[in-house]
């Protein structure tokens, strides 16, 4: 739609380098927003996260990530929202580095950024012999091996962040079938 596009081209400047901050008053714009379209949410996390509410975009995110806990970008988005905690950050982005890609160079691409990040967040850990083999396959531009027992094992520590993701949120609505009570959801 017209909207998500606008709102699409809004993200692209907010995740630019430019010293755009967003204000408290597109947060709530686009908070309110949020469900007149498939990405808005995505949209309003990286307005939080550029106006200082990390919080607010973390619980929000964890949403995201629960409907798309197989997609790499949605654990790199979460790991955004976490940056004053490293061992988050590195559970996260090694999470995404785990999962499967469907398109090769996409993959590829995303997984040099994930590793960098990762290099920064173990470097600010203090393990430095770690951070520096993921610099190295970085700029090697190494294919990503998803069963590397040092991601695995990272990427374990993510199964806290999340409810199973068998679990469904209660929405506190009454479902009715023919007009007799049913149940909550």
């Amino acid at each position: 739609s017209l909207a998500e596009k606008a709102y699409g081209l809004m993200n692209r400047c907010l995740k630019a380098d430019s010293p755009v901050v967003a204000t408290d008053r597109l947060v709530t714009h686009l908070h309110r927003n949020v469900s007149k379209g498939d990405w808005l949410g995505l949209y309003c996390v990286t307005a939080m996260i550029r106006g200082g509410h990390a919080e607010r975009a973390r619980s929000m995110m964890k949403d995201i990530v629960r409907a798309k806990h197989n997609e790499a970008w949605a654990w790199t988005y979460l790991a955004d929202t976490y940056r004053d905690k490293p061992e988050m950050v590195a559970a996260c982005h090694c999470k995404a580095l785990t999962l499967p890609s469907h398109d090769p160079e996409i993959s590829l691409g995303m997984a040099v950024k994930s590793r960098r990040v990762l290099a920064d967040a173990l470097q600010r850990l203090g393990l430095v012999q770690e951070a520096q083999r993921e610099l190295a396959l970085a700029e090697r531009k190494a294919p990503v091996d998803s069963h590397d027992g040092f991601y695995v094992t990272w990427a374990e520590k993510t199964n806290q962040l999340l409810l199973p993701s068998t679990a469904k949120r209660f929405t506190g609505r009454l479902i009715k079938r023919e007009d007799k009570s049913f149940g909550f959801v």
